[in-house]
């Protein structure tokens, strides 16, 4: 599976998860002040700017680690967005899906 496919499933399910605990997907692949935020959702009051790493088994040498130069593209567009939409009650979170033989787990990553 190509890296850009493994991506758009991984997003897939990680809205598939949110939906399940309850929340509402606001938006997809948003971009703002040169970054990009992966999924904007709704939990009650409160927005979730989720960045969705997608890998499979075996491939998870980084774990729940995202480099400091992504996280600082995340907050640079997550600002620009709350630039436009004003919100005081929201939290970035990374979703880690790891994908093994058809199976997927899915873990929350407060940020």
């Amino acid at each position: 599976m190509r890296a850009h496919d493994l991506g758009r499933l991984g997003e897939e399910i990680a809205c598939r998860y949110l939906q399940e605990q309850g929340c509402r997907i606001l938006a997809r692949n948003l971009v703002f002040s040169g970054g990009e935020i992966d999924v904007v959702a709704q939990r009650a009051s409160e927005l979730l700017f989720v960045e969705v790493k997608t890998r499979t088994k075996g491939n998870l040498a980084e774990g729940d680690y995202l480099p400091e130069a992504k996280i600082a593209r995340l907050n640079k567009a997550i600002h620009g967005y709350l630039a436009q939409y004003p919100c005081e009650d929201w939290q970035p979170l990374l979703i880690c899906v790891e994908l093994d033989q058809g199976k997927a787990g899915v873990r929350e990553v407060p940020l």
